[in-house]
């Protein structure tokens, strides 16, 4: 049986967002489908710190949202068999940090709407 993990967001870790706010209908109109040679990639920007200027720490994988996993290199060593089994990754331009995206393209119909 395979396990089933959903991110969540964990206070104090820097978040990694669009540069501009119109590629986040991209992201979510896009993903979920093999974009392999057709991909672009999208301008990304590191929050480093909330809106109060508390300083947030470097994570391996900066949050943006459940829907999408972005990575550094290190989580990328780590994980790269197992994000390539179900999707692919995906380059990312950001001038703070270097990032990919996980583009998951596996995907299952996993509820049983009569037994549930």
């Amino acid at each position: 049986m395979k396990q089933i993990y959903q991110p969540v967001v964990a206070d104090g870790w820097e978040w990694a967002l669009p540069a501009s706010e119109g590629e986040n209908l991209t992201i979510i109109e896009t993903f979920g489908k093999p974009l392999g040679d057709i991909w672009r990639p999208i301008q990304m920007k590191v929050v480093r710190q909330d809106e109060f200027g508390r300083k947030w720490r470097e994570a391996d994988m900066p949050w943006m949202g459940e829907h999408l996993l972005i990575l550094r290199p290190r989580a990328v060593s780590t994980l790269q068999d197992l994000c390539l089994e179900a999707g692919e990754l995906l380059s990312l331009v950001c001038k703070d940090a270097e990032l990919v995206a996980w583009n998951v393209t596996t995907v299952v119909n996993a509820l049983d709407q009569e037994r549930s």
